[in-house]
């Protein structure tokens, strides 16, 4: 009877050991592909200054943003990591919208016009 008791325990304990091991290397792949994998928006990549109180951004198909900036009511224009111009339009411009044709049309809320960038 004992040799039986002490076989079980020795397949228990084996069982376990094995358990830890493939929960291990579960974990180890999971790590492994999770730092490893690419990585979007993870970090800071760039910091841009544009004018004072920036309040809204829009993409244009081709990939330049358009920041409105409320309290010195310009637009900042940015391609890739940095601003290409700045823009004055009316007062206090809150959002701006791109037309298919790549017009930007920029309200200002200060003075009830909206200012037309081509």
């Amino acid at each position: 009877m004992a040799a039986p008791k002490a076989k079980r325990r020795r397949l228990l304990v084996w069982g376990s050991v094995a358990a830890v091991v493939v929960v291990a290397l579960v974990v180890g792949v999971v790590v492994f592909r999770t730092v490893t994998a690419p990585h979007s928006a993870t970090h800071v990549a760039a910091t841009i200054s544009v004018g004072k109180t920036p309040d809204s951004l829009t993409v244009a198909p081709d990939g330049t943003v358009y920041v409105t900036n409320t309290d010195d009511g310009t637009v900042s224009v940015i391609k890739g990591d940095r601003v290409t111009t700045t823009i004055n339009v009316g007062k206090s411009p809150v959002g701006a919208a791109v037309a298919p044709d790549g017009t930007v049309y920029v309200p200002n809320g200060g003075d009830g016009t909206v200012s037309v960038l081509r």
